[in-house]
């Protein structure tokens, strides 16, 4: 279902917003439907409004295909955290399994994906905030054209909405293109690349393609799609003047060694180079980017084990200075492992593995202060210390009960 409010401006005025109550965004049905990954995010020297994304309706998971009791996760939440890194949770706004976020630069709107566990297609949520509340209002939903939406990102010229459905059955994988209109809302999708081929490589996983994540180039010229069912990075051509934006460019894309299940990538802020996590190999893999180009320098594992069960590699930061990697690892391992960047050459070294205190950490918010982990399946997200010199992670006893925690960003609003 396309709900639309008619919105006569890109920011309204803060008297419509309060008129428009969440009683409203009740009344729209979404339908029910990772990181994962962040980009720098500001320093924590000021009280902030941070975001998490859930799942309400619990999660499909894999490889056992089996699901956890139900979710008493509301949608999504807002924290409030000062800047001694208290925090402080608030009222929910009531949407469907909204488990990955993207904030506009402005903070002015939200888009969340909604993901579906069962055989049904998803939805993608366009969410407005309050100038003066910080809450959120829904504006609309338009339908993902896909299973399992799980990742979604702004074209750097905000023409644009991308979303990667993941689809655990096969068929229903690929990208969906939304074109974003001047009020916030989400345009009808204008294009649709399937991602159905897979390597095989690990038979209950790879049977099929499985478009985890798209990520822009910071030029905003690329588009990589990160398939864990296929084993290759994807690479296109972006395009915005174009009826359909986006078109192939095989040379830029990159195979893995079959059952790797690239998940979730990050530019630095120089453009120059680029990190993607794997889910089941369970490695942090560092480019150089040139041209349109990506060549591999490392490929550094998350851990030493060889049990594939304590092999799952999820979320992906940096810290705001970009001296420091962040990648977690879930399965039977649950913690996060940092590395130093080489200022000169974005190379990475260790540093240490950090706990992540609690089962199933898919996302967490790097501050320059403070780590904020969601660990899905212990329902908490869980705060650290970061030590801006070392890299370090100490907890610091913070912990908010929410239910199925699948991303944490940090809403930072301006004028």
């Amino acid at each position: 279902m396309n709900v639309l409010l008619s919105l006569p401006t890109k920011r309204p005025p803060s008297t419509w917003m309060k008129a428009l109550t969440i009683t409203l965004a009740l009344a729209c049905p979404v339908a029910i439907a990772q990181a994962d990954t962040q980009a720098s995010t500001p320093n924590d020297s000021q009280a902030k409004t941070l975001l998490v994304g859930t799942y309400t309706d619990g999660y499909l998971y894999l490889p056992t295909n089996t699901r956890r009791d139900p979710s008493h996760s509301k949608g999504i939440y807002r924290i409030g955290m000062d800047a001694e890194g208290k925090l402080t949770r608030h009222a929910a706004t009531p949407v469907v399994s909204p488990s990955w976020l993207v904030i506009d630069p402005q903070g002015h709107y939200v888009y969340a994906v909604n993901e579906a566990t069962g055989h049904t297609e998803g939805q993608v949520s366009a969410l407005m905030v309050d100038p003066d509340s910080g809450e959120l209002h829904l504006i609309n939903q338009q339908p993902s054209h896909g299973w399992q939406p799980t990742h979604a990102a702004l074209s750097p010229d905000g023409r644009y909405l991308l979303v990667a459905n993941y689809s655990v059955d096969p068929g229903h994988a690929g990208v969906s293109v939304f074109p974003i209109k001047e009020n916030g809302s989400l345009g009808e999708m204008v294009q649709n690349i399937p991602h159905l081929k897979g390597s095989g490589g690990v038979p209950d996983r790879q049977a099929s393609g499985h478009a985890h994540s798209v990520t822009f180039s910071p030029d905003g010229k690329k588009v990589f799609v990160a398939d864990l069912g296929a084993d290759k990075l994807s690479a296109y051509r972006y395009q915005p003047d174009s009826a359909q934006p986006l078109s192939a460019d095989d040379d830029a894309t990159i195979e893995f060694p079959k059952g790797s299940g690239p998940r979730h990538m990050l530019f630095d802020e120089s453009g120059k180079h680029a990190y993607l996590v794997t889910e089941m190999g369970a490695h942090v893999y560092m480019y150089d980017y040139r041209q349109g180009r990506l060549e591999q320098r490392q490929a550094l594992a998350l851990t030493d084990k060889q049990d594939p069960k304590a092999k799952a590699g999820s979320g992906l930061g940096l810290s705001p200075d970009g001296q420091f990697l962040y990648a977690g690892n879930r399965g039977t391992t649950n913690e996060l492992v940092a590395y130093r960047v080489n200022a000169d050459d974005g190379t990475l070294s260790e540093v240490g593995h950090y706990s992540s205190q609690g089962k199933e950490p898919r996302a967490f918010r790097v501050g320059a202060d403070f780590i904020l982990v969601a660990n899905q399946f212990s329902d908490q997200v869980v705060e650290f210390k970061r030590d801006a010199q070392s890299g370090a992670l100490t907890p610091t006893g913070e912990v908010l009960d929410i239910e199925s925690p699948s991303d944490v960003k940090a809403l930072q609003t301006t004028e």
